[in-house]
């Protein structure tokens, strides 16, 4: 995480990357990064932000030097048409940690290898219970945490499963 800091404090001007593309301004991929890097000061001007996570993809994939970065629901589930348009466009790139590089892939994020994840938290400040209370249960639910194991995020309440392969004969 510490090229991200130098790239983002512009205390390092980037070589191989012209631009630095946000899907919006206040986006929570801004705010955890400058919350995580400990990044106070206004960002340096070869990083801005765009109109959405499309416009971040169809940046990207027209200037081969800029470097975008939006939530990882836009391209982990492999059955949605957005996921596949914007993974025939980018290259999704590896992030550099203790132990490697690792892309934003289910495994590593449930096995907290890939650096930049962050947790989800739903927070309710009814006074009783109502609409937003149903909609915590319903996505702490079985049936809600499947959705999310299906967007290719990691559940909270589910079990993974990790399969190990041996090829010895019984």
């Amino acid at each position: 995480l510490g090229v991200f800091k130098e790239l983002l404090s512009g205390t390092t001007k980037p070589s191989s990357v012209s631009e630095i593309v946000f899907d919006e301004p206040s986006s929570g991929v801004v705010r955890y990064l400058s919350d995580t890097l400990n990044i106070s000061d206004r960002l340096p001007e070869y990083c801005f932000a765009l109109k959405g996570s499309a416009a971040v993809v169809e940046y990207v994939s027209k200037n081969p030097k800029a470097l975008g970065l939006i939530d990882v629901c836009w391209i982990s589930d492999g059955d949605d048409s957005t996921a596949n348009t914007f993974l025939s466009a980018i290259n999704v790139l590896a992030v550099s940690a203790d132990s490697g590089y690792y892309k934003p892939y289910q495994a590593y994020l449930a096995q907290h290898k890939y650096p930049l994840a962050r947790d989800l938290v739903m927070i309710s400040r009814e006074a009783r219970a109502g609409l937003a209370s149903g909609f915590m249960a319903f996505v702490a639910s079985d049936k809600g945490q499947r959705i999310v194991l299906k967007s290719g995020l990691v559940p909270a309440t589910m079990p993974i499963r990790i399969i190990e392969v041996n090829h010895e004969p019984f």
